[in-house]
């Protein structure tokens, strides 16, 4: 799949099931792929996928080969192990299963949100284990009569969430086709700052967050992270850290601009572009005071006098940061070939996957949630099946089996070395934070 901005394309579904996934397959296959679609190779200026090692040693391959393809650690990814990390803290793991078995019983509840779902509905099973004592409810297992009545496990369950919501918010405005590469350290400094502040009554909780957020920003090390921060002009200054200080992080800038072929005299003028914008000096001496917003809206906005470092910054800005367009692809795949229709040919799942996906491109945003049901996989699958052939999309055996799992504990050295403070200023970003928070409550007074 091609993706920019919020334009995706998809190229091809084949089914390598049957073949070994080594990085040189699956290379020659994207390279195949792309020939057969007419994309040129130097046309592609970045690569992602989630973080199997894999997939990492691929896209580094790819790099190596072809120096215009930027490797891109899908963001998603890596903010859901966030989560799972935080939520492997060895103290909490009773907690953990024992909202595991409350969703299991109340099943109306999706397993994405385990934790936020039994604090936002602790009240209603009481009250359900309430009504389940009249003739007109089924009775309730004394071992979840206890857990709803154990307040011990709910103001566990509460101050695991306060850690969580950080990071669950980031997952939420990272999946908005408006963000950008920038968004990344903008989200994992919230997210850290946020829970370093937070006042967190199990001990060790705090400690064991933070290096979980500092072993996942080991991820976004790679130049073009810091770059596209600094391309940002509100975050600019946090940009020129520790790890990326401004004359290192100009010779990055031009590299990258090398790759992306820009010739010797382009980058001289190049060179003269970034210093001014680096400094503050004209023409961006206008725009000190902008505000949080957009880095693609303001230059594909700007128009003072610096076409190659806007030319640059939009490319930058183009690139898509996770692989949720990929992964929306194979769930309707899944939902096309159930049960029932398991000897569903590959061609045909190949042709109804696209069909599917580029009517939902066509249609205006506002009418997509409005027309879903209309062009779902599901009814698309329809037109395929004999009259008489049945779907059981949502069995309940089914339902329950794909609830149950298993917490992974995963051991975090407290002692990890602080990524995050060794990358940036923590106290630039708190009082570039706290000076915004002011500006707004100025604005509604």
């Amino acid at each position: 799949m091609t993706l920019k901005e919020d334009q995706e394309h998809i190229l091809d579904i084949i089914d390598l099931s049957a073949n070994h996934h080594t990085t040189v397959f699956l290379q020659k296959k994207i390279e195949k792929v792309l020939e057969l679609n007419s994309v040129s190779i130097n046309s592609v200026i970045a690569c992602v996928t989630d973080n199997p090692s894999v997939m990492i040693k691929m896209k580094n391959d790819f790099k190596n080969k072809y120096p215009n393809i930027i490797p891109i650690h899908c963001c998603l990814h890596s903010f859901n192990l966030i989560a799972k990390d935080i939520s492997s803290y060895q103290p909490l793991l009773a907690v953990i299963k024992n909202n595991q078995k409350l969703i299991n019983f109340f099943i109306w509840y999706s397993l994405a949100k385990v934790c936020l779902g039994v604090k936002a509905f602790e009240r209603g099973f009481s009250q359900y284990i309430d009504l389940s004592r009249t003739n007109n409810y089924p009775i309730i297992k004394t071992e979840i009569q206890d857990i709803v009545r154990n307040h011990h496990h709910f103001a566990n369950n509460d101050t695991l969430v306060t850690v969580l919501i950080p990071v669950v918010d980031a997952i939420g405005h990272l999946e908005s086709k408006k963000t950008t590469l920038a968004d990344i350290f903008k989200e994992l400094l919230n997210i850290y700052l946020t829970i370093l502040r937070a006042n967190i009554s199990i001990d060790g909780l705090k400690n064991h967050a933070l290096a979980a957020i500092n072993r996942r920003a080991c991820e976004f090390s790679d130049n073009i992270y810091f770059i596209a921060l600094f391309l940002s002009p509100y975050y600019k200054k946090i940009a020129i850290s520790k790890k990326m200080p401004g004359d290192l992080m100009i010779r990055a800038l031009l590299e990258l601009a090398k790759s992306w072929n820009f010739d010797k005299r382009e980058s001289t003028l190049l060179l003269k572009e970034l210093i001014n914008y680096k400094n503050g000096d004209a023409p961006f001496d206008t725009y000190r005071n902008i505000g949080d917003i957009n880095p693609r809206t303001f230059w594909k906005q700007f128009s003072g006098s610096s076409p190659l470092l806007r030319q640059f910054a939009i490319k930058v800005f183009s690139i898509v940061l996770h692989a949720a367009a990929v992964e929306r692809l194979f769930s309707s795949l899944e939902l096309m070939k159930t049960k029932s229709q398991n000897r569903m040919s590959t061609d045909l799942m190949r042709m109804l996957g696209m069909l599917h996906h580029n009517l939902q491109q066509k249609l205006p945003e506002t009418l997509k949630k409005k027309t879903k049901d209309l062009i779902s996989p599901i009814n698309l699958m329809d037109m395929t099946k004999t009259k008489n052939s049945g779907i059981d999309l949502f069995e309940k055996k089914e339902f329950e089996e794909s609830l149950e799992f298993e917490v992974e504990v995963i051991n975090i050295a407290i002692n990890d070395e602080l990524v995050i403070n060794e990358f940036f200023d923590i106290g630039i970003f708190e009082q570039q934070k706290q000076e915004a928070v002011d500006e707004s409550s100025m604005i509604h007074f």
